[in-house]
This record gives structure tokens, sequence and C-alpha cells, in this order.
């Protein structure tokens, strides 16, 4: 049960940097996202694979080309 709560509120976490377009910065990769949000890679790994279906680096790339995508048009 623990776990699982800590799964949500990392989950909460993420969404919250995704809103904040934190991926949009040059340095963003897993490790800082999991150190700025008070996890670790494993546990990012694996709320990513739950959540999204898809890994870290896919989801990440998915975001910033729709973000570029938005601001062409």
């Amino acid at each position: 049960m623990r776990v699982l709560k800590r799964k949500k509120q990392i989950l909460e976490k993420i969404l919250e940097n995704e809103a904040n377009k934190f991926y949009l910065d040059q340095n963003f990769n897993q490790k800082e996202l999991a150190k700025k949000i008070n996890t670790n890679t494993t546990y990012l790994s694996n709320v990513f694979s739950k959540n999204f279906e898809k890994n870290f680096n896919a989801h990440y790339n998915e975001l910033r080309i729709n973000y570029v995508i938005e601001q062409i048009h």
C-alpha cells in the first residue's frame, strides 16, 4: 500500500513538472527529474512504464515535438 501511495506521489510530481514545461530545459534528463521530485530513477522508470506505457525518453521526446508543433501554428 505504501509503495502505491509513493508511486502516486511521483506521478503527481511528474505532471506538475510537465505543466511547468521543465522538459524544455536542455539539461533535462531522467536523473535530474528524479532528483527534482525526490525519488530515484528506478521508481521513476517504473511509474513511466506503468502510467504512460512508454519509457522516459519516448515520453519527453513526444512532449517536445508537440510543443514545437504548437509553437509553429
